[in-house]
């Protein structure tokens, strides 16, 4: 009848009504999106354009002026979760780096600019790394490993005698290697691989590396013996003697395929250094962070973590030395993954041939 299809008509009209406000609310949400990223991109470069219009500022001035918008970010911002490639945070710091490095071209050979100084006496590299460690906004832990790598590789004067540098600089190694196929591996094999490339230039910086273990050593013999037999100023308390004396660690891992000398880490030698690692009062954490990264499932990451291991063992350090084979995993690490290729080989072969053999990776 006229008044049943009226009453269909109506029923219909109201859901396509539902459907068309759904959609323009749907729409609305991201014109406003949308609108948000091109704002935030315009602001950029306006920010850009600003910076290359307007008459040059003195250095400090200018870094100051960088260093403050990033402060300002964390002070006025409201939405924590967006990525950092969204924010001016990266643009800023490429540029305080520039100052820097511009500033140290002006200037004679060693003398400190009132840049520099302004980034040691205001700990600027203490507060990149609390940021860093907190990774706020998401990806700043990135960011911040490669701030450190590019100052500590453009600037040429010495950094790593400063405590503002050194410090923080020590606090960042130990974030290295923390996680396996992190999203961050490479930034943090570059930031080592830096840090040991400067400590083969001036070896005795290495001793900046080692204060750890200088603390324990001044013990009172009281302390020592109460805290065991096995306790003193050659041993720290780090569980380190009772698995140096665990013969079963080796034939542990009986296997003999070539899997095993490619993964190179059994499950004790994983133990010990993820808990060298969080006792990082007794470690040398520089070779616990690359010892962790030899275990990554990235073969580019395993090579440059022994590089840097082959630079951090090569130093003329005593104290370097003595603590690399007592307080870490290295020797025994070693040990295991040579005992692993010969076990890979075949039990028949002219020894000239090693290399060739394709079930083994050597790296």
């Amino acid at each position: 009848s006229l008044h049943e299809s009226s009453i269909l008509d109506r029923g219909g009209s109201s859901s396509r009504k539902q459907k068309i406000e759904q959609f323009s609310r749907s729409s609305r949400e991201k014109l406003v999106q949308s609108k948000n990223k091109m704002f935030s991109k315009l602001t950029s470069i306006l920010q850009h354009a600003v910076e290359a219009l307007a008459p040059s500022l003195p250095l400090q001035d200018d870094f100051v002026y960088h260093w403050k918008a990033i402060t300002h970010y964390y002070i006025e911002t409201s939405d924590d979760k967006a990525p950092v490639t969204d924010t001016n945070i990266p643009s800023h710091l490429e540029q305080m780096l520039d100052i820097l490095t511009r500033e140290e071209e002006e200037r004679e050979s060693g003398e400190t600019g009132p840049c520099m100084e302004y980034l040691l006496h205001h700990k600027i590299l203490e507060t990149l790394y609390t940021l860093g460690k907190a990774d706020c906004p998401p990806g700043m832990k990135q960011q911040v490993l490669t701030f450190y790598t590019k100052v500590l590789g453009r600037i040429r004067q010495p950094l790593l005698p400063h405590i503002n540098v050194h410090r923080p600089v020590q606090k960042l190694i130990r974030l290295c290697g923390e996680v396996l196929a992190a999203p961050t591996e490479n930034e943090e094999i570059q930031f080592l691989c830096i840090v040991c490339s400067k400590l083969k230039q001036d070896p005795y910086l290495v001793d900046f590396f080692l204060e750890q273990n200088k603390v324990r050593r001044p013990e009172a013999p009281s302390l020592a013996a109460a805290e065991g037999p096995t306790g003193g100023l050659a041993s720290p308390d780090t569980g380190q003697q009772p698995q140096g004396e665990q013969p079963p660690a080796t034939p542990e891992e009986p296997q003999a395929a070539a899997a095993a000398a490619a993964t190179s880490a059994s499950p004790a030698n994983s133990r010990t250094i993820t808990t060298n690692n969080n006792n990082s009062g007794n470690n040398y954490n520089l070779v616990t962070s690359l010892l962790n990264l030899t275990r990554s499932p990235d073969g580019r990451i395993v090579v440059k973590a022994c590089e840097g291991l082959m630079l951090l063992v090569s130093l003329p350090e005593p104290a370097a030395a003595k603590c690399l084979t007592e307080n870490t995993e290295l020797v025994g690490l070693l040990t295991d993954r040579l005992s692993a290729f010969y076990k890979a080989l075949p039990q028949s072969m002219d020894p000239l041939d090693i290399e060739t053999v394709e079930s083994v990776n050597w790296g």
